[in-house]
Order: C-alpha cells, then structure tokens, then sequence
C-alpha cells in the first residue's frame, strides 16, 4: 500500500498527463513517433510531483507496517506494587503488553535478550535483575530489525538519557509505558562513614535520603542504624521536597568487640519513610582500632629524659602522654597521668601496641623481648639511645661512644623540621652527656661540635620505610638543655615537638588497598597496589566465607583486577612483600545486590517522540528518493528520443 494515501498519488498522474498532452498535442510539432517522447515526459511530471508520497524501494510491493520492538523491564523493582496496596508492577506491564502485537519481545535488566515466541512468554519471565539498563534492549531491537519499540518499565531507567542518545542514533521511535503510580517515596541516596574510628568515640554517619514521586504528607520521617551487636539507633529527619536531597547525621558509638576490627553498620528508612519498600538496608564498615594514647615512653633503662619529654609529648600527640618507667624485672612505674600506677609487663605491653607514637629508652637489644617485638611492628617509633645497638624495625644502628664534650654549633641540615630549630646554635646550650656514633639515617635535624669546633657529627637519626617511621636520638642528656630554662629550654621543646609532628604525620597508605569500599553486583573489584610490593598474592572470598578467586603476582601492576563476586559482604585477604618485610593486609567490603532495585530511585523525562533521527528505518518512514532520480534518467532518455524524431 502505498505510504500517504493515494489520493494525491491520483491527483499527480493526472496533472503529469495533462502535461504531456499538452507539450506534445498542442506546442511540438505533429511528427510521426511523438507517443513515446510524450509518455516519458508524463511519466517524469508524474514521478517529481508524487515522488512525496511513494513508498521507499524497500517497501514497493511489501507492507509498510512498522516493525515494532516491545521491550519490558525485568528488574527487581518491577517486583513493587504499583500503588500501595496494589497489583505489582510486573503483572501491570504484562497486563499492558497483551494488549500489543509486536514482531518481538525483548526483556531487559542488567542485559538484555530476546524473549521466546511463544505464548504468554512475558508471563513466564521473573522481574529479579540488579539493574535498569535500556541501552543494551535498544541494540537488540535494532539488530533485530525494528524501526519502533515501545518501553514498558516503571520509570526507574539506569542509563535513561544514555538510552535517549542511543535512540536517536539508531533510528528508534520509542514510546514510554510507565506501570508505576506517583506514590510519595524516600530512599537512602548514599552514606559517608569514616574509614576507621577509635573504640568508645562516637562514629557520625551522614546519611543522604533523596524524595520521589508526589510530595508526602507528613513533614518528617524515621532512619535507623544497626549496630553490630543489634542495637538500633533511630532518628528523625526533615523530609526533602519532590526530586531533592536531604542530609542526615546519624551518631553511634564504636563498641571495642573481639576478633576482627572492622564493623558493619546497616542503615536503613524506616516504614513511615517508604511505603513500599521498607527494608532495604545499606551496609557500611567501619575499622574500630582499641583506644590509643598520644605517646607512650616505655624506659627500660630511665634517666631525667622521660620527666622533661613527656610535656613535650603530651602537647604534639592527640590523646597526651604518659611514660612506664621499669623499676623491677617485671614491675613498672607509670607516670605522665593524674596518679602514679604500678603495672606488669603485660600492662605496659598493651599500652605500647595501642599507642600513636612509642617512645622507648634503652640500649637495643637488652630491653625486653617483647618490646623490641612491639617496636619492630609499631608504625611510629622514636628511641632514646642508652648504649650501641641496631633499633628494632629499621636500618637505623648507634655506634660507640664519641669522646670529648659535644655542643651543638653551625647551621642546621637541611632537614623535614628545619622550621623548628631556631636558636639550636646558642651559646648558652650545654653539652650533651655522651654522644653515640649513628649509622643508616636518612636526615638529621642538626649537628654537635667536639669543644665547638672541627666537624659536626649528627646526634639523631630519622629514617622512614613504607608504612613506618623511625627517629633515634644518639646522645645522652639532651634533658640538660630543658633544665637551664629560658631559652635552652625553649630549643629543647622545639626540637622534639618537630620529631614528634613528623612521626605523627599521616601515615602512608597500605601496600595492598581497595580502589573503593563499595561495589554493585557484577563490578570486577580492583586494588591499588603500592610501589616496591613483590610476592603478592591476594584472595578473595563471597559472604560464606568461601574462597571465589585468588591469584599470585611476583612484581604486580599498580591496579589488580579481579572478576566479579556474588552480593553481599565479601573480604579480601593480601600478603606480599614490601621494602623486604613481608606483611599481611584485608578488609571486608560490600558488594551491592539487586535489593537497592526496591529502593526509590529518581525518573526522568519519558522517552516519547524520541525521533529516528540517524538514517531511514529498514521499512517504513522516511523520504524516497528514487522517484527523483528515475524522473530525472526519464527526462534524458526523452531528450535523446526527441532528437531521433526530428523535435528540438
């Protein structure tokens, strides 16, 4: 049938005829033969002025009916009802599509497939996937030959204007059929938690909830948190307006539990929130470190050092100072806090592992072997040198006395506390005790003279690896400059509240860490990986506890890929070697299921008059263009038969 209609297609045959009629009955010459130079002449009038309304070359003795695609939503959130209390999403648009006859079905979610054709084949498919991805339905459709596609969905499209795009380019005329009502709804957008957190603070979780659909009725609404232990924490919030965002701060307090550090906290709507999915929870984890003091001085070998640093400390570390200071083979002293106490070696060990920065006094290798183990381990350690000895977790070594009276002189080194060294070379300063020889550092903040003269030799030592920083002080009472008062007291303070700032700074990352703490299902889970890390392997196991993937990389790249894992709290395990150490890393994390699909999610503009705006369709639509060309051939082939007959 011709596309248009075929009254004007009539219309224009009868004004081409009475064209030729009249170029070659009245105006030519009566010359034998002029019957066909006149039928081609009415032929090309016929063909440029119906040449609007003809079909395509495609569509010439073949139906130009559309070919039209039915693409319907198979996600998890067609699962809803449509209004509350109503028939769910998914039987509405099976319901819809009955009344449609298309060439084909296709379903679509996280990907898309072409449905059976068979009977009732839409029936037979569940709304279960994670996600609302039209784009892949719209490549099939068009692969598939169509020209049109009409969406059956609820609106919550993933990649909507992505599928707007991706329409037009295609050729696609697509027209929207929404099957859910404009019920007022709350979701949980995101939430930010910090990384880590110290057991008895109180972690503050923002929580972004967005409003869709009709406003509601009620001017706020509940949130809840989960804790571990199952305690949950409700507030209420402002409800945001239609299509807006709202934060809302959620206090819990770090409980200290046993076995692993990290904790899961879940936050949810409550039911006044979200009428139709109450339930959908999102799960975040926090690391709970065991409540750290500032610094702690741990002196198995004491002189006046810890009584003039420990004011030093207590004002450049977070959380103050306090000092053990052994007095038995297993007895200790603690000071530094409002009462003097007694403790074991168990006490103290406990102190010094959950410390920010350790202090230890004593030659290396005579202290006790548990704390050379604990300052091995610690990220942050500054040893106050009593005798020769390599310092425990480094390349740092104290040599052997230096004689003669030592006095510090000249312009300090270049050195990450220069800032703070102001004053380090007056007169007034005494000499150190006894100076140490130093090896292995790689800066030092200053230098002593031999009676203030000759060359300088370093009296403390720095010296940093990947996740550890390491300052020796190889002289014996540098106490005496705190002591005189004024302003040897004030060069004193300086000096350690520099090393101390520097220790304390932040430390460096973990050689082996997640690119991200969040994943929706079907990610690949990636890592960073740190420069120098040998040997690694890492292991990945799904919510069970079950071992998915693992792998072993001997000089690995600075991103890891791995495959996917199902949803739900997964972990990582990491080993390796880093700076000739090996270590040991992981962490659980969350990967995101299809339940967030439940979850209130923003709708956009709908996709109708969405034009074929990039190339004609296979059949139907779109301008012919061969009557113009065949018209023009015609008018030639006329004008070389004219000449054979005699007629200009």
């Amino acid at each position: 049938m011709i596309a248009g209609g075929l009254i004007p297609v009539v219309l224009a045959a009868l004004a081409a005829a009475g064209v030729s009629w009249l170029a070659y009955a009245r105006l030519e010459e009566p010359v034998p033969g002029r019957a066909g130079p006149a039928l081609l002449r009415g032929l090309a009038a016929f063909l440029f002025l119906a040449g609007w309304w003809l079909p395509p070359v495609s569509g010439v003795g073949s139906s130009t009916r559309p070919t039209v695609a039915l693409l319907i939503d198979r996600s998890l959130s067609m699962s809803l009802p449509v209004a509350v209390g109503g028939m769910s999403r998914a039987d509405s648009a099976t319901l819809v599509a009955r009344e449609i006859e298309p060439q084909f079905t296709v379903w679509f979610g996280n990907s898309a497939q072409l449905a059976p054709r068979d009977d009732a084949a839409a029936d037979r498919r569940e709304a279960d996937a994670a996600a609302s991805r039209l784009l892949p339905a719209l490549e099939i459709a068009r692969e598939a030959g169509a020209d049109s596609a009409i969406l059956i969905s609820d609106g919550e499209l993933d990649d909507r204007e992505a599928a707007r795009a991706a329409a037009r380019r295609l050729g696609l005329a697509v027209r929207e059929i929404r099957t859910a009502g404009q019920t007022p709804r709350l979701a949980i957008r995101g939430v930010d938690a910090p990384e880590a957190a110290e057991a008895g603070d109180t972690i503050r979780l923002v929580v972004e909830v967005g409003a869709t659909g009709a406003a509601m009725t009620v001017d706020s609404a509940s949130l809840s948190v989960t804790a571990p232990d199952g305690t949950r924490t409700i507030v209420r919030f402002e409800v945001p307006a239609p299509d807006r965002t709202h934060r809302v701060a959620v206090g819990v307090v770090a409980e200290e539990g046993t076995g692993d550090a990290w904790r899961a906290y879940d936050v949810g709507l409550e039911a006044d929130a979200d009428p139709l999915a109450a339930d959908v929870r999102r799960r975040v984890w926090v690391e709970i470190v065991p409540t750290a003091a500032g610094a702690v001085v741990v002196a198995f070998d004491p002189d006046w050092e810890p009584h003039y640093l420990l004011p030093v400390l207590a004002r450049s570390a977070a959380g103050g100072a306090r000092a053990w200071l052994r007095v038995g083979s297993d007895r200790w002293i603690r000071s530094g806090t409002e009462s003097i106490l007694t403790g074991d070696d168990a006490r103290v060990r406990r102190d010094a592992a959950g410390a920010r920065l350790l202090v230890v006094q004593g030659t290396p290798g005579q202290g006790p072997a548990w704390l050379e183990a604990v300052a091995t381990r610690h990220p942050r350690v500054l040893w106050l040198g009593r005798g020769p000895g390599r310092v425990p977790g480094s390349d740092l070594r104290i040599g052997e006395v230096q004689p003669g009276e030592w006095y510090p002189g000249g312009d300090a080194p270049p050195s990450p506390i220069a800032g703070y060294l102001d004053g380090l070379d007056h007169p007034g300063l005494p000499p150190v005790g006894r100076l140490f020889g130093l090896d292995g550092h790689e800066w030092s903040p200053l230098e002593l003279r031999r009676n203030r003269a000759g060359a300088g030799r370093p009296p403390i030592g720095a010296d940093r690896s990947p996740g550890r920083r390491r300052v020796v002080v190889g002289a014996e009472g540098l106490w005496r400059w705190a002591s005189r008062g004024g302003d040897a007291r004030q060069a004193y303070r300086s000096l350690f509240a520099g090393l101390a700032g520097w220790l304390l700074e932040a430390p460096e990352g973990r050689p082996v860490e997640l690119a991200q703490s969040r994943w929706s299902v079907g990610d690949s889970i990636r890592w960073r990986v740190a420069d120098g890390v040998t040997d690694l392997r890492i292991a990945l196991e799904d919510a069970a506890g079950e071992v998915v993937w693992a792998d072993t990389f001997a000089a690995p790249d600075t991103t890891i890929v791995a495959p996917p894992v199902p949803p739900g709290s997964a972990r990582f395990a990491a080993e390796g070697v880093v700076a000739g150490e090996a270590f040991r890393s992981g962490r659980p994390f969350q990967v995101e299921g299809p339940e967030l699909e439940l979850g209130a999610r923003p709708v956009g503009p709908a996709l109708d008059g969405v034009a074929t705006a990039a190339g004609a369709p296979p059949s139907g639509g779109g301008r012919a263009m061969w009557p113009f060309v065949v018209a023009a051939l015609t008018l030639c082939v006329e004008w070389f038969w004219r000449r054979r007959i005699g007629l200009r």
